[in-house]
């Protein structure tokens, strides 16, 4: 656990010497929550809201994860390579990533609520949707671009490794959003939240096993 504490210690530092890239993230769903509210007159329909939420979360997630390590220059990979495990450096960056995008899905939900409503019938369960579905894409996303960032291709590599990966734990995220859009309890929801955790578990079970063989400091 120390190694993984020193780990995010220094991502964190790194991540946010400069705060343009979580500002940007901000920005950006701002601009697209002001954007959406001025097309809809009053509360959109509960389906279009969670579309245009979710279209929303999803780019900020592709540009948080593409960002995570191919803006990772070639001395930095050898110097980490002496300070920690690849594993460690992996669940770091991971771990950091999936703050920054439940902070963004947080916010995102609050900026949504406030211009549009909030056709939500269980928002306790949906808040829990956000959360764990943000966390979600930042496992399948880093995981993904961490396997791709040495690649010379790595943007084609990584789009058909996470296709794969991440249409499934979007569409069991969507379904789990729409329960909680309908009302649906809590507790009833929890089989499809434990779906979204088990398909983003999976690329970072894949990554902690594929990313030492693929490590090239």
């Amino acid at each position: 656990m120390r190694p993984l504490f020193r780990a995010l210690q220094l991502e964190w530092a790194l991540e946010f010497r400069q705060k343009s890239a979580l500002l940007a993230g901000l920005l950006f769903v701002a601009g697209s929550a002001f954007l959406a509210s001025k097309t809809y007159l009053g509360t959109p329909p509960s389906k279009a809201w969670n579309a245009l939420l979710w279209i929303v979360l999803l780019f900020s997630a592709l540009h948080a994860a593409t960002r995570s390590f191919a803006g990772v220059p070639a001395a930095r990979w050898w110097l980490v390579g002496q300070w920690m495990t690849p594993v460690t450096w992996l669940w770091a960056k991971g771990i950091v990533t999936a703050f920054q995008l439940v902070v963004l899905g947080v916010f995102s939900l609050a900026l949504f609520s406030f211009l549009l409503g909030l056709p939500v019938g269980n928002p306790f369960g949906f808040l829990l949707v956000v959360v764990l579905g943000s966390a979600g894409l930042s496992g399948v996303l880093t995981t993904t671009a961490a396997l791709a960032a040495q690649v010379d291709a790595r943007a084609s590599l990584m789009a058909v490794l996470s296709i794969p990966l991440l249409l499934p734990t979007l569409a069991t995220i969507q379904r789990a959003a729409l329960l909680a859009t309908a009302g649906v309890s809590t507790v009833d929801l929890l089989a499809p939240l434990g779906s979204v955790a088990l398909l983003a578990g999976v690329p970072v079970v894949l990554g902690t096993l594929l990313f030492p063989y693929l490590w090239k400091p």
